[in-house]
């Protein structure tokens, strides 16, 4: 795939201010009354803009919670959601079932019983929302929260015991008090949600990490056994695949056994082969691009914004994690891959889209077109947008990309943008008003990225970009350039050096 995506035409990128669109997410979901609702004095997000028909669910918390908490350090300041989110957390946990629930505790669905999908019951689990939940647990628990550890030791018992009664298979759907499974495959003969146990080994290297206890570790390596012999079959949704790929990648590090790191890569290839490596520039297509996208599920026609926002992050984390070992092909696409998202990752808010491009009756909830909250599904061009619904829990994409593609450093007078992960970055002040920065970009010579310089204050200051490895210390020339910024086109790969000083 790797040869081929060469010889392919490839549409060409432009910039878009993803910090801006994240702050008008953040106020979006903070004060919109169509994302969220108080319930018992705690503020909770619903799944959809309006969608209150059913009870808030643990997922959807900690897939906008555990990315801003991520956020709010990029950006060095309080935003005052996370701690209205970390309040909610601990009305999810079910004591008698010791573990937390899908739904609210006590929640209500309002339809009527005869008209609800097969996932409203406050009983039935989805072996998927479950693991994901506790992941992100302990992804907040890993940054000092220790309410996200407590309530996570206080559900491994439960997920373990799940784990060993479905024998690491885990199925669609499950009862939460019995264990009984209500959906055993997806389909007829392809299986439960194969990629699960991939999640299930992500929580038992957490806990390992955590408490050193090898109970965890060989809980870990018995799931990671339930992966083999998967082949391409082994992909039911494409972020929980390429988290897994990146747990397994840990544990090959832990054990030092090479299989996992073979499991790792296989997950990846899951991945790759699904990848959209054309643009549908037809129907409503011509106005919006689904270049590299990477579908939620297996057979999804469409592509989802809380989906891709997991996955770049993932593959970010993945090429850090492996570090050199990332064959050369991963790393151009999972760079490419976090270039084009950049770059077309705005079309998922419905005011950059034409109002008859957008479904005006989605499943869930409804569509407010000036609302800065994404859309879930993003179709070919035939389609038109939305028709799932305006996805709050999707609202971390946009300070998701603000996160992992600028780089700010205290006392250094640029932000710095790469539509290519960054592997290193560092900076060295040399005097009052004068230092440098050194990146190491992440992508391959064969491919260009762009790169921004943007001004923290009303102007930049002197500034140049050089290739740290070019004895000549030739500075490149900007694309494009003004008082506030300047733009590079650059090779993948390199190690840049960024010299500034203050204007005279």
């Amino acid at each position: 795939m790797a040869d081929i995506y060469h010889q392919l035409p490839r549409p060409e990128t432009q910039y878009y201010d993803w910090p801006r669109a994240a702050e008008r997410t953040i106020r979006a979901l903070s004060d919109s009354d169509g994302c969220g609702r108080m319930i018992r004095k705690q503020y909770y997000l619903n799944a959809y803009v309006d969608a209150t028909q059913k009870p808030p669910e643990s997922m959807v918390q900690l897939a906008i919670l555990v990315p801003l908490w991520e956020y709010q350090r990029w950006v060095e300041q309080v935003v005052p959601l996370v701690e209205r989110l970390q309040k909610n957390l601990p009305t999810f946990y079910n004591a008698k079932q010791q573990t937390l629930m899908r739904w609210l505790p006590a929640g209500t669905f309002i339809e009527d019983k005869e008209s609800r999908s097969e996932e409203q019951d406050p009983d039935k689990i989805d072996s998927w929302y479950l693991l994901h939940t506790l992941m992100n647990l302990g992804r907040l628990a890993t940054q000092g929260n220790t309410q996200a550890k407590e309530l996570l030791v206080d559900s491994l018992e439960f997920v373990i015991k799940a784990a060993h009664h479905f024998t690491y298979d885990w199925p669609v759907f499950y009862n939460v008090g019995t264990l009984e499974v209500v959906k055993a495959e997806t389909d007829s003969g392809k299986g439960g949600e194969l990629d699960v146990a991939g999640l299930y080994t992500h929580v038992m290297i957490q806990a390992y990490e955590f408490t050193r206890e090898q109970r965890y570790l060989d809980e870990a390596i018995a799931s990671a056994e339930r992966l083999r012999g998967k082949g391409f079959e082994l992909l039911y949704q494409s972020n929980i695949t390429i988290m897994s790929a990146l747990t397994l990648a840990k544990l090959w590090k832990i054990t030092g056994n090479r299989l996992y790191f073979d499991q790792s890569r296989l997950g990846v290839a899951n991945v790759i082969a699904r990848l959209w490596i054309w643009d549908c520039q037809f129907g409503f297509g011509q106005k919006r691009s689904t270049f590299m996208g990477v579908a939620p599920l297996r057979d999804a026609p469409y592509l989802a914004a809380y989906e891709e926002g997991e996955i770049v992050a993932t593959m970010v984390n993945y090429l850090r994690e492996v570090g050199r070992d990332v064959p050369v092909s991963i790393r151009m696409f999972f760079s490419e891959y976090m270039k084009y998202l950049l770059h077309r990752g705005r079309y998922y808010f419905p005011a950059e889209l034409a109002p008859d491009s957008v479904c005006q009756s989605p499943k869930e909830g409804r569509i407010i077109q000036d609302l800065p909250i994404p859309l879930e599904d993003m179709p070919t061009g035939w389609k038109q947008a939305g028709a799932v619904g305006q996805e709050v829990y999707g609202g971390a994409l946009a300070y998701i990309l603000a996160t992992y593609a600028y780089k700010r450093f205290d006392h250094v007078p640029v932000l710095i943008y790469c539509d290519y992960p960054i592997y290193q970055a560092e900076y060295q002040i040399t005097g009052k008003d004068s230092g440098y920065a050194v990146l190491r970009l992440s992508g391959t010579a064969d491919y260009t990225c762009n790169l921004r310089l943007v001004a923290k204050g009303r102007q930049l200051p002197n500034v140049q970009l050089l290739d740290e490895d070019d004895n000549t210390k030739a500075p490149f020339k900007p694309r494009e350039q003004d008082k506030q910024h300047q733009e590079y086109v650059v090779k993948g790969h390199l190690r840049l050096r960024i010299e500034w000083t203050k204007k005279s």
